[in-house]
């Protein structure tokens, strides 16, 4: 592909010159050895953009006639070399990715970057961590880290014990839920060593595990407290002794005492809605299932359909493509998640994960467990929902992904439909209207809420035409008036339905009330929902705006533009009426792009505080509902 390659190079420095009659020579140089017939290095794009560049050429580069403008000779090749990039980005890079050059730079790269694994070289940004994490002062820095178990109540949570200057604290964060602990070393009152026989979970990596050895654990106490820590990793000898060194240089410099009771710390009011309680946790544990795996285990195989989210509590996973073990993708430490994508829309594993380091514990929540648990207690599946949609949008910000996922309309056998609208309160709906078996349905789609009115045709007393308006009289003389433009169309449609339901007997009605049942329990979801009118080229969401709105176009269009790092703008999507964006700040954080209208646009808009209230509420299965709707946009992305 190097005619490619060449031919890219040329145009990007084509477009550098800043002389007309130089221009004019490196054009014409261009399209003789790159595009006429019989090229030396031919590049394979359409004839109608060779026919294009032709026409530009004699127009604009003919010496006989007036040269024309700079800014216009140097556009002349910009669709072919974005067709040449295309061609490149499909088949060449892909041949490239596959070949052994590239795998060794891979490899050299991966094995530079993670000499130290999840031991950060620059000591400044693990007490930057610290300081954050358990919110103490600048000045306070880290002194040892250790892997270890803090015991609580009939569990264990896997986490990182930090010692600091004057502190010991620890974390740990399995499906949402946070342990955190802050202890001023001063408080602690006794550090001991307790060995005691113990046993290896039943689910050990071999049978052998399973017998009764002498565990090691950490007992630190304070006046009123105990704390035991488990599993502790790389010594327990060690752990104590860097404590206690501590205890009395804090003793020895006669510090003021402080307070004696732990902290659990929090970072801020809207990060910690993201997580869940420890109540919550408690429920989780009882479905979730822990898994012990040795060095290269495989945890999910590449083409197994399951759907479950795993969260490592211990160790290291990698994620593997099967031809490329020796490669990870991506590294999973203590806390870290994956299976977010295939626990939300199953299908295919399209990567395995590996167990990376020699012992490694995981824990997996099913899908059908918390489709089972939704119906039980769908307050606490709206919360855990929520945590994972925050985490596929940091995902898909960590990706920088900036186009909008749309729906996808459900499948459906219509034997006619039309496009049309019609009034919903104060609002104005856009959907479909169509017939299906004996019944004319019109149906719309905001957010999550299928909004669907039914009519079966024998309660059809009259159709009449009203300019842009389909007025049908019910034979219970209620008037439902539809907009659309091909009104003559379906009042023949409906009448041929209707001489035709006369001579033969109609299958039976899929639903034979005036409106059905979604529609009914959508109208609390609904009543949260406000329309926003938006005026030409009037910005709706700035890059970087953190509003959590999300927003779906009832009319109008509106442009999606991304703004790069050096300045560049770029029209990235381009939305029409029932797309939906706004999916990032709504979830948790920045936008990654900004939304304007192209035209007067209408807005159906639903703040993420109406839904929390509502998820509060009795209708917290509405909410499980519109987050399913919500993780499956998302997912969707993650996937692409």
């Amino acid at each position: 592909a190097q005619e490619n390659i060449m031919f890219w190079l040329q145009v990007e420095l084509f477009r550098t010159i800043d002389d007309v009659q130089v221009a004019v020579g490196w054009a014409q140089f261009i399209f003789s050895n790159y595009i006429q017939s019989g090229a030396a290095l031919p590049v394979n794009i359409p004839g109608t953009i060779t026919k294009a560049i032709q026409n530009a050429l004699r127009e604009k580069c003919d010496s006989k006639k007036p040269f024309g403008r700079l800014e216009e000779i140097t556009t002349i090749f910009d669709s072919a070399q974005q067709e040449v990039f295309v061609l490149i980005k499909r088949d060449s890079w892909r041949r490239f990715q596959q070949s052994e050059g590239a795998k060794n730079i891979r490899s050299t790269i991966f094995k530079l970057l993670n000499r130290d694994l999840f031991v950060d070289p620059d000591v400044s940004k693990l007490n930057l961590k610290l300081q954050n994490r358990f919110d103490l002062t600048s000045d306070e820095t880290l002194v040892r880290m250790f892997s270890c178990a803090l015991e609580k109540k009939k569990s264990v949570m896997h986490g990182k014990l930090y010692l600091a200057k004057r502190h010991l604290c620890f974390y740990a964060s399995v499906f949402g839920f946070r342990t955190v602990l802050c202890l001023h070393i001063s408080t602690i009152t006794e550090i001991l060593i307790v060995t005691e026989p113990g046993r290896r979970p039943s689910r050990a990596v071999n049978a052998s595990m399973n017998r009764e050895f002498l565990e090691d654990s950490l007992v630190v106490t304070t006046n009123d407290q105990r704390y035991v820590f488990r599993h502790i990793l790389p010594s327990c000898d060690q752990c104590r002794y860097t404590l206690s060194k501590l205890r009395s240089r804090i003793f020895h410099a006669n510090r003021p005492s402080f307070p004696t009771t732990p902290s659990n710390r929090p970072h801020s009011p809207e990060h910690d809605r993201e997580f869940l309680t420890e109540t919550d946790w408690e429920e989780l544990r009882r479905g979730a299932k822990v898994s012990h795996h040795k060095k290269g285990d495989v945890i999910v195989e590449e083409g197994s359909d399951v759907r479950v989210l795993v969260n490592v509590v211990r160790g290291v996973c990698a994620v593997v493509k099967d031809a490329e073990r020796d490669v990870p993708l991506r590294l999973c430490g203590e806390g870290e998640m994956f299976g977010e994508a295939a626990f939300v829309q199953g299908g295919p594993a399209t990567t395995s994960v590996i167990a990376w380091d020699d012992y490694v514990i995981v824990y997996a929540l099913t899908q059908q467990f918390v489709e089972t648990l939704a119906t039980v207690n769908p307050r606490l599946t709206v919360r855990f929902y929520k945590f994972l949609a925050g985490l596929i949008a940091d995902r898909l910000r960590g990706n920088n992904v900036t186009t909008v996922p749309q729906i996808v309309p459900e499948a459906r056998t219509k034997e006619k439909e039309w496009k049309a609208s019609s009034n919903y309160g104060d609002t104005t709906l856009v959907g479909s209207l169509f017939l299906e078996h004996s019944t004319l349905a019109f149906q719309a789609q905001i957010f999550s809420a299928t909004i669907q009115n039914t009519l079966p045709l024998e309660d059809i007393a009259e159709v009449q035409l009203s300019e842009q308006n389909i007025v049908i009289n019910m034979n219970d003389s209620r008037k439902v008036i539809f907009g659309c433009s091909k009104g003559e169309e379906v009042k023949s449609e409906i009448a041929m339905h209707l001489m035709n339901a006369h001579e033969s007997a109609p299958p039976p009605p899929l639903d034979a009330s005036p409106s059905s049942d979604i529609c009914v329990n959508w109208k609390p979801f609904l009543q949260l929902i406000t329309t926003r009118s938006i005026e030409t080229d009037q910005v709706i969401l700035f890059q970087g705006d953190k509003s959590p709105i999300l927003f779906q176009i009832a009319t109008g269009q509106v442009v999606i533009r991304h703004t790069a790092v050096d300045g560049t703008v770029q029209a990235v999507d381009h939305l029409g009426v029932g797309d939906v964006f706004g999916h990032l700040p709504f979830c948790r954080g920045p936008s990654t792009y900004s939304a304007i209208a192209t035209s007067h646009t209408t807005l159906f808009c639903l703040e993420r505080d109406s839904v929390d209230r509502l998820a509060d509420s009795e209708r917290a299965r509405l909410v499980v509902m519109f987050f399913r709707f919500l993780l499956a946009q998302l997912s969707t992305q993650l996937k692409e």
